[in-house]
């Protein structure tokens, strides 16, 4: 599973920013590519609702997930919920 949704639903949200947020994919499944599919597939989805910019906060040892589908590093690392972050945005052309 994956969830993606636009950036501040009210008046004030950023037009055209989405977030992805909590990847879960089965242990069992990991090795089966299903987290790629699920990540192309939600940036795909964004994408279809005029999404200009599409970013999320990866935990660190996912990073290099992340940047081989094309994903880059914004920032510093960050704690989030008591885990090490990244801020990484999402090459929209690559979707």
């Amino acid at each position: 599973t994956v969830r993606t949704f636009p950036v501040g639903r009210q008046e004030r949200a950023r037009e055209g920013h989405w977030i992805g947020g909590r990847l879960a994919v089965l242990k069992t499944a990991r090795a089966s590519g299903a987290a790629q599919l699920l990540v192309r597939e939600a940036v795909r989805t964004a994408k279809g609702h005029d999404c200009q910019l599409f970013t999320a906060h990866i935990q660190e040892p996912n990073v290099l997930f992340f940047r081989r589908l094309g994903w880059r590093v914004e920032g510093e690392p960050f704690t989030y919920r008591g885990k090490p972050h990244r801020l990484m945005i999402a090459d929209l052309d690559k979707a």
